[in-house]
């Protein structure tokens, strides 16, 4: 197993799957840190086993990070608010990252969820009636249409 800790650029897009602590600006092109606390020690977690420095001094976590980010906005990697992009595309979270999920990742439902939350950022006052369905639903089924016919 591949348990020696992950690369920097794989921990960060780890990371995405907690939605409070971080997010992925697809038409920016960068991650935003929403949550510099929650980033920080989720960071921490994935990165632990490579910590340790040969002569036993720890490394602060986010020493390296400029080795594959460039910091856009902000003065720490893990502070809230901070805006950093990956220097090469191949570190973007979507298309073809870790090789063999390239497929399961341009899946419908990501494409989809990219096109909610592009249409309606906000929870919609009204309730429960989501006036964007309606636009949305030709998207929805051109997309299912592909994927069966794959």
């Amino acid at each position: 197993g591949r348990q020696s800790g992950m690369s920097l650029p794989e921990a960060v897009n780890e990371l995405l799957s907690d939605k409070s602590a971080l997010r992925w600006d697809a038409n920016e092109r960068y991650y935003e840190v929403l949550d510099g606390a929650r980033f920080e020690s989720g960071f921490n977690q994935l990165r632990k086993t490579r910590q340790k420095h040969k002569d036993g001094a720890v490394e602060r976590p986010f020493s390296r990070m400029h080795n594959f980010f460039t910091l856009e906005w902000g003065d720490k990697w893990a502070k809230t608010g901070t805006i950093f992009r990956p220097k090469d595309p191949r570190h973007f979270p979507q298309g073809n990252h870790g090789g063999g999920q390239a497929g399961r990742d341009a899946s419908p439902s990501v494409l989809k969820r990219v096109k909610d939350e592009a249409i309606s950022p906000q929870p919609s006052p009204r309730g429960d009636k989501k006036p964007a369905t309606t636009v949305r639903s030709p998207f929805a089924v051109d997309c299912a249409a592909e994927a069966g016919a794959g």
